[in-house]
């Protein structure tokens, strides 16, 4: 398999000497686990398969980057050292969608900003943060296809349907809502739509609906028992989700809905959030208590890693899985579940992404981060102490964009005055 974010980085410039110690285990009882794990690697059972259909380049169209929810992008080589070029801050609160509901999407060189409570859904010149439109649309939960943006309409802090939004306009195309619809209260990331091959695919209560990304109409829908826990990630025209009690983990034809194959999996003591799944290649990897690495083609366990928990999501290059736990960082080898590098000495907060040849994260020190994917190495870092949280690093064009929350810091004290939730940053090579 083609190692697409593993080559080379050429850097030109490293802004801070310091690098993060990429060091022993440490906290949690990860330490004897990670050593027993690198004396003793799994061997995979699962096959490599055929090249997954490249998504467009130099986007970030939904959550997670692709409808298998990765956070790893394609496209350009991103330059290094990184300067921040321009910022929009668009809502003093969520408004009800939750952090990962006002990540903005990025297609067609346009940054697209979900509804906040003091902004209205919105679209950004991508180069240099100029609005392009506003909408009065009050959308959040964002996905798009280039020509439709789908996401969940508002009222208060409560959402009614999906609709469809014209991408060049922010104009109202379709809306989606039940004849037995009531207003309901946004559990966050299991209400995201997720887009694949002409079809929205989301939760709709605890039912999962398929969308003709045009019109809105219904492709058709299923509701496990137990309803719908998570959302779904499609790949390689395969859908996966979690269902609620009995939990089971689902495979079914992401073009009919119909059932391939479900397997009991254990999510009582995921207390946090619901469980994260991503699926790359011939893989499925779901992050509950544990992290396991699934066959595709059957359910069938191949490895699992003692990180989990917390409400991070997973990072997955053909090489690497990339986790963030309370015990650090971890990078795993796909395939194997080996651990190829661990940084303990210095905790990292919120979702890492990736690109060629880069891993993006943030440190707790309220650092954005640059790491070599092969060894974890620091290549660049940002001060961003004002920066509360960021979800995620989405790279496109180019460039790199965080949406943050940030803080307001008192003059006189030095304590937080203000907290505005929602933002973006865009970052640009220093050197073209």
């Amino acid at each position: 398999m083609k190692a697409l974010f593993w080559v080379k980085v050429k850097v030109a410039a490293v802004t801070c000497a310091s690098a993060v110690a990429v060091s022993g285990v440490a906290g949690f009882g990860l330490h004897r686990l990670l050593a027993e794990e690198r004396a003793a690697a799994p061997t995979p059972s699962a096959p490599v398969g055929t090249p997954e259909k490249t998504p467009v380049a130099d986007e970030w169209p939904q959550w997670g980057q692709n409808a298998g929810h990765t956070f790893a992008a394609p496209g350009k080589e991103v330059r290094l050292p990184l300067k921040l070029v321009w910022k929009y801050d668009y809502g003093i609160r969520s408004g009800g969608c939750g952090a990962r509901g006002l990540c903005p999407v990025i297609a067609n060189g346009t940054v697209y900003l979900p509804y906040g409570n003091n902004s209205p859904l919105v679209a950004l010149d991508g180069r240099t943060g100029a609005v392009k439109w506003r909408s009065p649309e009050k959308v959040c939960a964002l996905a798009t296809d280039g020509k439709i943006i789908c996401g969940i309409r508002l009222k208060g802090y409560k959402y009614d349907a999906y609709v469809g939004v014209d991408a060049a306009s922010g104009a109202l195309k379709w809306t989606y809502a039940p004849q037995d619809v009531v207003a309901r209260d946004f559990p966050g990331v299991s209400q995201l739509p997720v887009y694949a091959e002409g079809t929205f695919y989301g939760k709709s209560g605890g039912e999962l609906v398929a969308l003709d990304a045009q019109d809105g109409k219904v492709k058709w829908s299923y509701k496990p028992e137990g309803g719908c826990l998570t959302g779904p990630v499609v790949s390689k025209g395969v859908l996966h989700l979690v269902s609620g009690e009995p939990h089971r983990l689902y495979a079914l034809e992401a073009a009919t809905g119909k059932v391939i194959w479900s397997k009991p999996i254990d999510v009582k003591e995921a207390k946090f959030s619901p469980p994260e799944i991503a699926r790359s290649e011939n893989m499925v990897y779901v992050k509950v208590v544990n992290t396991l690495c699934l066959n595709a083609e059957d359910g069938s366990e191949v490895w699992r890693s003692a990180e989990g928990g917390g409400n991070s999501v997973l990072c997955v290059t053909p090489r690497a899985v990339i986790m963030n736990s309370w015990g650090g960082l971890t990078a795993r080898d796909a395939l194997t579940g080996k651990v190829l590098w661990h940084q303990a000495s210095n905790p990292h907060c919120g979702p890492s992404s990736a690109s060629n040849g880069i891993i993006w994260s943030r440190n707790c020190g309220k650092c954005l981060l640059a790491l070599a994917p092969e060894s974890g190495k620091e290549l660049w870092r940002y001060d961003a102490s004002q920066i509360r949280s960021c979800w995620p690093f989405m790279v496109a064009n180019g460039m790199v964009y965080v949406q943050r929350k940030f803080v307001v810091l008192d003059k006189g004290t030095g304590k937080i005055s203000e907290s505005i939730n929602c933002g973006i940053d865009a970052f640009e090579p220093a050197e073209k």
